[in-house]
Order: C-alpha cells, then structure tokens, then sequence
C-alpha cells in the first residue's frame, strides 16, 4: 500500500494505485487481512475499491516494490524527495516517505544525503523475496546534494508490525540486547537481537568486517530478508553502540 494513514483519525487516505502486473493471467481472489500487536491495533476500513485496466503509475518507492517481479523489469518512476541514505560499494539504499528500495550496481555514482525529485528509470527484480533495483538512472530528475537523512526508530515489535514499510530504511533500534554476537574473525555473520519479548536476526552485510557484541544498546540498519527469514542488515560495527 503506497500511503497509509496516520491510525490517529477517522480520515479517509486515498491509498494510490497498487500494480496488479505481477498477477497478470491468473484467476486472483482478493482478500484484506487484519493484522496486530499488543503495541499497534488501530482499526481499519475500506471505503471504495476499484480494479481498472492499465499500467499504473509508479509515484513512490512503495509502489516501486509493489510492481517489482521476479524477472528482471524495466520502471519508469516519478519519485519525490527519494532519499540516498546509505552507500557502501555497489550497494545504496534509497528510501522516499512510503518506503525504502536497495540498489546494487557497480558504478552507480550515487552518495548519500542526495535527495532526488522528477523521473527515474531503471530496472528491478526480486532477490531473496524483496525488491532490489540492478539500474537506476536519475538524468532526468533534480538532484539536491546534502540532504538530511531519514532514520525512523523504532522498537523491535514495531518493526515486525510493519516490516514491509520499513524494508530497506535506515531505522534506529533503542534499546535493543544483542543475544548473539558478529564476529568478524570467525566470519560469524549471524546474530539475533531481542526486545520485551521479541526477537530478530542480525545478519553481517560485509564479510569479516562486523564485530557486534553482546550488550544492549543502539542498533543502525536496514531491514532486509532471506526469503521467509526476516534480518536487520548491519553495515558497520560502528553502527552498534552499546550502553
């Protein structure tokens, strides 16, 4: 879903188009499944639904995610103010106010803290069940250099509540106790982390670079997957910092 509401109000949001291209060809059923927490249970309603025929247009990185199938895909996007909020090689995250989208290609020129507003193309495909861009050709879009960069905390069981929403963003996890280590000498790139109860995986996105030790702390990183397993990717040691 492109744009949610704020959960705080009875207001209706136009949620924006949602591409239906993956399903193309198939008998579809459509369901609306409810899900909460102990921490998160606003309630929802539906005011009107309608499927038409057509490309829709793509205006967010959520909707970006949404389009994105397992083949390679070119996209035509209108983005506005998309954020490149972390950089590390080939790899560069891109996040807008819907959602987060990771890049990886060697060469891609981008640097964090540039804001990116108009026309963007390029290619996508899924990779371990998430959406990743392989091209990305800002040309045609205003680029602003030197903006601030979006870092949303949050708590674990936030996090788990919406996780979709928040794939491939920078979040910040207060807090949080590290029950499972990275060492960077024994390349022991998978750890876990816990808070009031909830539990999520740790996964060292550099190899033997990412030492990340049992405390409670701090915690920068992006949320990713391995297919069904949900991980927060750590890109830096220094992104921990332990109370």
């Amino acid at each position: 879903i492109p744009v949610y509401s704020s959960g705080a109000n009875w207001t209706y949001v136009d949620s924006g188009e949602i591409s239906l291209k993956k399903f193309a060809g198939n008998l579809l059923i459509l369901k609306f499944v409810y899900k909460s927490t102990p921490d998160y249970y606003a309630t929802w309603e539906i005011k009107n639904l309608k499927i038409v025929e057509g490309e829709a247009a793509i205006t967010s990185i959520a909707q970006l995610n949404g389009a994105t199938v397992a083949a390679e895909t070119e996209f035509t996007a209108t983005l506005t103010d998309a954020v490149v909020t972390y950089v590390n090689g080939g790899n560069a995250f891109i996040e807008d106010a819907t959602g987060g989208i990771q890049l990886y290609l060697r060469d891609h020129g981008l640097v964090a803290g540039q804001k990116i507003n108009g026309t963007v193309t390029g290619k996508t495909k899924l990779y371990n069940g998430y959406a990743e861009a392989t091209a990305w050709d800002i040309s045609a879009a205003t680029v602003e250099e030197g903006a601030e960069i979006p870092c949303t905390t949050l708590t674990v069981s936030q996090l788990l509540a919406s996780y979709l929403r928040y794939q491939n963003c920078m979040v910040k996890l207060e807090g949080v106790t590290v029950t499972d280590a990275l060492v960077a000498e024994t390349n022991d790139r998978n750890g876990k982390i816990a808070q009031d109860g909830a539990e999520l995986a740790l996964y060292a996105q550099v190899k033997n670079s990412i030492d990340v030790p049992e405390a409670t702390g701090t915690l920068i990183g992006f949320p990713t997957r391995y297919n069904a397993n949900l991980q927060i990717g750590v890109w830096e040691s220094g992104h921990f910092t332990a109370e």
